[in-house]
C-alpha cells in the first residue's frame, strides 16, 4: 500500500509488480499507516498478513521463523535494531533496542507483551475479529497490541530474528 507517498516508492513498487505478478499495488491519498493497513486487508485471502515500517528491513530468516511460531500466537513480531551504529547516539540506541528486546522477550514468555512495534504478522482472522486497526491513533503498534491481549489474544516473540530501523 503506497499511502500518498512522495518519494519514489510507488514507481519502485510498480516495477516490483511487474517482476512479480503476486503482488498488488494499492495506492490512496495520505491517511495513515493504520488506515494503509486496513485498506490492505480488505485484498488478503491468506490465513495471516504482515507489514513492515518502510524505514526498516528483515533479516533473510524472519519469514520463515513467524510462520513457525505464529501457530502459537495471534500475532508474532519480531526486535528492532539500528541498521547503522558507526555514531555514538546510534551505538546507544542499539543499546536501549537491545534492552528492550530482552524485556519484549520475557514479556511474551508470561503472555505479556503489548506491542506489536515496526514488523508484524497477524492472523487475519483475528485481526478481522477485532475490526483492525484503529485509524484515528499514531501509536497504531501500541493500539493493536492492547487490543488483542483485552480480547485475549497473545502476541509471541520471535527469536534470532532482526527487523534493521534506519
Amino acid at each position: 500500500v503506497d499511502d500518498g507517498s512522495i518519494d519514489n516508492t510507488l514507481k519502485l513498487s510498480k516495477n516490483l509488480a511487474k517482476k512479480y505478478k503476486n503482488i498488488k499495488i494499492i495506492h490512496q491519498k495520505n491517511m495513515g499507516k493504520s488506515s494503509a493497513i486496513n485498506n490492505a486487508l480488505k485484498y488478503v485471502k491468506t490465513d495471516v498478513f504482515g507489514y513492515i515500517d518502510a524505514d526498516s528491513y528483515m533479516s533473510k530468516n524472519i519469514i520463515s521463523k513467524s510462520i513457525e511460531y505464529i501457530s502459537k500466537y495471534d500475532s508474532v513480531v519480531a526486535p528492532a535494531i539500528p541498521s547503522k551504529t558507526n555514531k555514538l547516539i546510534l551505538k546507544l540506541q542499539e543499546l536501549e533496542y537491545m534492552t528492550v528486546a530482552i524485556s519484549r522477550r520475557l514479556s511474551s514468555l508470561i503472555g505479556a507483551m503489548f506491542l506489536t512495534p515496526g514488523f508484524a504478522i497477524y492472523k487475519t482472522s483475528v485481526i478481522r475479529k477485532i475490526h483492525g486497526f484503529c485509524e484515528t491513533t499514531i501509536t497504531e503498534d501500541l493500539e493493536m497490541g492492547l487490543k488483542l491481549i483485552m480480547n485475549g489474544y497473545k502476541i509471541g516473540y520471535i527469536p534470532n530474528t532482526f527487523v534493521f530501523t534506519i
